[in-house]
């Protein structure tokens, strides 16, 4: 998706990841991370609440939660 088409060329690619193995984290000596594991439908209704703003997190659970609900996964 283009996050903003008419004031820059940033694009952003969503995937859909299954069967994941958690491993160790190796984060720069600038970067905190913060991992919060959570239920896919927990996280649908986070967006729902405008608990989880940001427009690639928001864009990718509801697009999943329709290919979901339209049996695509």
């Amino acid at each position: 998706m283009h996050l903003s088409n008419s004031v820059s060329d940033e694009l952003s690619i969503i995937y859909i990841a299954t069967n994941l193995i958690q491993g160790i984290a190796m984060p720069e000596e600038t970067e905190q991370l913060v991992v919060k594991k959570l239920p896919f439908e927990e996280a649908y209704q986070m967006v729902l609440k405008g608990e989880i703003t940001d427009s690639m997190s928001v864009a990718a659970i509801l697009k999943t939660k329709l290919m979901i609900l339209d049996g695509l996964i």
